[in-house]
Formats: structure tokens, C-alpha cells, sequence
């Protein structure tokens, strides 16, 4: 086994992913702010090559597979009334569109999916949970949240269709500075043995 040269270009790449990954347990906001900072300065292939192998140390990590579920924190997202927008007049009147918002929300999430679980695709029923973290303690209806995550999480490609999924369980949990969501995937059947023990359910489910 060779030492590396502490002065190459590869022990600066390792020391980027180990920056990286760091940056992403503490913050999501901040692994990316560090990624566009390596992107403007070295260009964008060591750009790619920093968030591809961050996404690849970040599944050995997990172990993410339907078995042990796949968890990922998200951000905020926009509420139901600013991520769909329906014109009145032209020619998209009456028409269901994601919005400017929206868009951009589909955006981030797929870029925190490409970084925390790349290369996972779930087909199968799922359980998913969702642990709300809002941006301050204003008053929020929970369910306002769900819609534009199930949309973004299947536009990602991370899930086949939101329809698979099963189980879901919502949790608000307290306020954080500009909000998030933490996200956990798993095989519905699976789940269902770990969840109907905390509930009391009738005999025909």
C-alpha cells in the first residue's frame, strides 16, 4: 500500500468528500454551499467527481436497501397553495400546474436524493415516515406538507409512484432554522409488523 502525496490532487479530493460528508450531517444547506464553492473554483468535473463519491461513501454508510429503509432529510417545502398553481385565462385555463415554487423545490430534493441515496429506486409498498421540522411555531396543518413531498420524491426518481405508498406516519418535531423534513423509506410489509404493535387495530385490516 502506497502513501499518498499529502500535495496531489487525490488527497485534496478525500479531504473534500470527508468535508463534505461532515458538512451534510450538521447541515444539507451547507454540503451543498461547499459543493458550488468547488465548483466555481476547480470546475465542474472536480465538481461531479466530489458529489458522485459523497453519494457513494454516503449509501456505504447508510447500508440503504428496502430492507433497512432509506432516510434522507430534505428541505422545507412550500405549502400546497404555492406548489401548484391553476391559471383562469390563455390557453392553460383550468389546467394543474407545478409552480415557479414548486419547480424549484423538485429541484432541491432531487439533488439531496442524488447526494444521500444515489442510484436507489424503490418499486415495492412502502412505509414512510416523516419527521416535520417547521421554520418557526407558527401555526401549520401537518398534511399541508405531504402532497408537494410525495410529488417531488417520485419527480426525483427515488420512488416509482407515490400511490406505492402504504403506511405514513407524520411527527412535528420542534422548529429549526429554516425548516426540514427527515424522510425514512422502508418495505411496507416489513413495517407493518414494527408498527401495528404500537397501534390498537381491528381484526379485518
Amino acid at each position: 500500500m502506497h502513501d499518498i502525496d499529502t500535495n496531489s490532487e487525490e488527497w485534496r479530493h478525500q479531504c473534500e468528500v470527508r468535508a463534505v460528508l461532515r458538512l451534510r450531517v450538521r447541515s444539507q444547506a451547507g454540503a451543498y454551499d461547499y459543493l458550488e464553492k468547488v465548483k466555481e473554483k476547480r470546475g465542474l468535473n472536480a465538481y461531479n467527481r466530489l458529489k458522485n463519491d459523497c453519494a457513494a461513501n454516503g449509501r456505504k454508510a447508510t447500508g440503504a436497501s428496502m430492507a433497512t429503509g432509506v432516510s434522507l432529510t430534505l428541505p422545507w417545502p412550500p405549502s400546497v397553495n404555492h406548489y401548484w398553481r391553476h391559471p383562469t385565462k390563455g390557453k392553460l385555463a383550468g389546467r394543474h400546474l407545478i409552480s415557479e415554487k414548486g419547480r424549484a423545490y423538485r429541484k432541491a430534493v432531487a439533488e439531496a436524493v442524488l447526494l444521500q441515496a444515489r442510484g436507489i429506486h424503490l418499486d415495492g409498498r412502502l412505509a414512510l415516515t416523516i419527521i416535520v421540522q417547521p421554520p418557526d411555531r407558527r401555526r401549520r396543518d401537518l398534511d399541508n406538507v405531504l402532497k408537494g413531498v410525495f410529488d417531488a420524491l417520485q419527480h426525483s426518481g427515488l420512488i416509482a409512484d407515490d400511490g406505492n405508498i402504504d403506511l405514513l406516519a407524520i411527527v412535528r418535531a420542534n422548529p429549526i432554522q429554516g425548516g426540514r423534513l427527515v424522510v425514512h423509506l422502508s418495505d411496507a410489509d416489513l413495517a407493518r409488523f414494527q408498527w401495528f404493535d404500537l397501534l390498537t387495530i381491528g381484526s379485518d385490516l
